[in-house]
């Protein structure tokens, strides 16, 4: 099994069954890929500025390990790391890297210089005011690092016609904050209630949860994207039509969109670059709505994880039987339609064959396992 290539495999850890290797090799090899990033940026500045190279070096080795790896794999750290912009050249990475690590010594209590301003994580969970304050943003236990206040968080554009809004918002706050967060710790202690593996998987993959208030849509949603990867979004969890079930949900889809995205960065699920553009050209057997190609093919990966989670959530009554049945029919509908292979046929020949190979081994376990009775 060892043999088949990761994207043969990438169903093994959505089964949500005893450990996956797979998880573990394509997580590694993720962290691998960003410090070569950092490894180039190093190289850069070293040409330009040897005194700022010589100084993180030595701020980032004086981390903690946990620490380092908070920042390094930080969604808002990977974007400036591994998405060029013509705009930005090394220095302006340099500069964040300086503030961010600045942040960390501060929250892990080490030495570190004053602070003359505001500064924030890079996962934004932690504000560092000026005279060294530490403000620690809200957690949960068994929840990834939490975002509600720092303007990483407050800029997104949750729609995501652009990666940020010119405008900012207002954090969830008083009694709608109480709201979204007693919704998400009962939705993270049911996930681990479920599967223990759903639990060490969302934690893995998902590096920064966001929980926003959204005003231009008054629904609540869930969000991920390829250039900050592992940053999951929810919006509008605070409304009293969102149960803890759905916000479940949101936090195992986009974590599965994490961990996806991890692996394309290593590998390339199609072969043209014309599949990159976001236009609309597949219909969705789940939704009815047409997606972009690699969208579409990332999404069969997420309900078929959807599935099996609400599969197992059913046999246990955590979020109520009829709910979790109800999920996971939502999550089994698209499996029963026509071939995945065939609506993405038009472009078989642009797509990795072993991602090709991979979709139908996912509708046929679901069609074999589909009727099982709880």
């Amino acid at each position: 099994m060892k043999d088949l290539s990761p994207l043969k495999r990438l169903h093994q850890a959505l089964g949500w069954y005893g450990t996956s290797e797979v998880c573990e090799e394509i997580h590694r090899g993720y962290s691998d890929l960003v410090g070569r990033h950092l490894g180039q940026v190093f190289t850069e500045l070293r040409s330009t500025r040897p005194d700022v190279e010589a100084e993180i070096v030595a701020k980032l080795t004086g981390l903690s390990e946990e620490s380092l790896t908070r920042l390094l794999l930080a969604p808002e750290t990977t974007r400036l790391l591994m998405w060029p912009d013509p705009a930005r050249d090394a220095s302006a990475v340099a500069e964040f890297l300086i503030r961010s690590v600045q942040a960390e010594m501060a929250r892990e209590g080490s030495v570190a210089q004053s602070v003359v301003e505001p500064l924030w994580t890079a996962l934004g969970d932690t504000l560092i005011l000026p005279g060294g304050q530490v403000i620690e943003g809200p957690s949960i236990k068994g929840a990834p690092p939490l975002d509600l206040d720092s303007p990483h968080a407050l800029g997104i554009d949750v729609q995501g016609i652009r990666f940020t809004q010119p405008e900012g918002r207002a954090p969830l706050a008083g009694r709608e904050r109480e709201e979204a967060l007693a919704k998400l710790s009962a939705a993270i202690e049911g996930i681990a209630s479920v599967s223990s593996e759903t639990s060490v998987f969302v934690a893995r993959f998902t590096k920064a949860l966001v929980l926003l208030r959204d005003d231009r849509e008054r629904v609540f949603s869930s969000g991920s994207c390829a250039q900050y990867v592992g940053r999951s979004v929810l919006g509008n969890p605070q409304f009293s039509a969102v149960d803890h079930a759905f916000v479940a949900e949101g936090v195992v889809h986009e974590s599965i969109h994490g961990f996806l995205y991890m692996h394309e960065m290593q590998e390339s699920w199609v072969l043209d670059d014309s599949l990159y553009s976001m236009q609309p050209l597949v219909p969705s057997p789940w939704t009815g709505r047409r997606l972009p190609v690699r969208p579409f093919l990332q999404a069969c990966f997420v309900w078929y994880g959807l599935f099996n989670f609400w599969s197992a959530a059913a046999g246990t009554g955590v979020f109520g039987t009829a709910r979790a049945l109800e999920r996971r029919q939502a999550a089994l509908c698209g499996f029963l339609k026509e071939p995945l292979t065939q609506l993405i046929k038009p472009y078989a020949e642009q797509v990795n064959g072993d991602l090709m190979d991979a979709l139908g081994d996912l509708q046929e376990q679901v069609a074999a396992n589909h009727e099982a009775v709880f």
